[in-house]
């Protein structure tokens, strides 16, 4: 590990952790930051995968290990943001219940090494594959849950066939197009207030052509780039997951008390492939993409309780079907 990734460690034990003092730890394998907490758990960060391309990542280890892990994978860009808390708050509370716990930056995001140019939905995936390896290697073996929120979903979907496990989501992308649909209409909102009289504004067609033209484009302070883009066109998250014998949980977040036209066709369809899937309606809208009123944490705000409780109670159930 070199300096700048070590003083990467500390900076995000930081904002993981707090301000205690971490322990550093090293060997020829690997170095890493760790926290013992009062409880009896263990948190360590650091890096992983190879050498000349490390993704970073926390790894959260139970006290009273219960033989199952669970891997967390983020959404990208300000939805990543947005959804830190939640998930530093949910691995803590799955390692109270017993579950080793995993979280991590794709490549090209956050600590992680890499470009922005290098995150696709296949990174993303990969990225995954390699977070639940790491998380193996530190808690030994282990039966395997995935979790996944928006875009993240689909690398969950895709990597949690590997084992076979549960699978949680949190407001998933049904689809790459969906997805990258309703991030340029975001952006196109922000440009309306901007439009200079007698001024045609760009669609959502000019916006695509825009990003393939230029490699990039700024949302609210965050690019979407052309790989991810490219890559994300076509996907189907209903068809990343082989669902046969699996438990899916998923959670909606909207001012409605109905599933949405396309989870509800993503049940449909899980469910006629051998799927339990059960769902989750949680009262609150999110506002991924922009800067909204955040005085509160997380562990205050009753719909984030009911993601964290319904979350843990997921996996919780799951697993008997899960141990070794």
């Amino acid at each position: 590990m070199n300096q700048g990734q070590t003083e990467e460690v500390h900076h995000a034990l930081d904002t993981f952790l707090g301000n205690r003092e971490p322990m550093l730890e090293s060997s020829q394998e690997a170095k890493r930051a760790v926290l013992e907490g009062e409880d009896g758990s263990v948190t360590e960060a650091g890096y992983f995968g190879p050498p000349d391309l490390q993704r970073f990542g926390v790894t959260h280890l139970p006290r009273d290990p219960n033989g199952a892990g669970v891997v967390i994978c983020s959404p990208l860009g300000a939805e990543l943001l947005r959804n830190n808390r939640r998930e530093v708050v949910l691995s803590r509370q799955l390692a109270e219940a017993g579950f080793a716990v995993q979280r991590f930056h794709y490549v090209g995001a956050g600590h992680s090494d890499g470009s922005r140019q290098d995150i696709t939905v296949e990174s993303m995936i990969e990225d995954t594959r390699l977070a639940a390896g790491h998380l193996v290697d530190r808690a030994g073996s282990l039966s395997l849950g995935f979790m996944g929120t928006r875009l993240g979903a689909m690398a969950a979907a895709e990597a949690s066939n590997d084992s076979g496990g549960p699978l949680a989501m949190w407001e998933p992308s049904p689809s790459g197009n969906r997805y990258f649909r309703d991030l340029l209409r975001a952006l196109l909102m922000v440009e309306m207030g901007k439009v200079e009289e007698g001024s045609k504004p760009r669609t959502t067609k000019d916006l695509a052509a825009d990003l393939e033209a230029t490699g990039t484009l700024d949302v609210a302070g965050f690019s979407i780039d052309w790989p991810l883009f490219a890559d994300a066109r076509g996907r189907e998250l209903a068809d990343m997951l082989e669902a046969n014998g699996r438990s899916v949980h998923l959670i909606q977040m909207a001012r409605s008390d109905k599933l949405r036209a396309g989870y509800q066709k993503l049940v449909e369809k899980w469910q006629a492939d051998g799927a339990t899937v059960a769902v989750e309606l949680v009262d609150h809208e999110e506002a991924w993409w922009f800067h909204v009123d955040l005085f509160r944490s997380e562990e205050e705000r009753d719909y984030a309780k009911q993601m964290f409780d319904s979350t843990v109670s997921f996996f919780s159930r799951s697993i008997g079907a899960l141990s070794p």
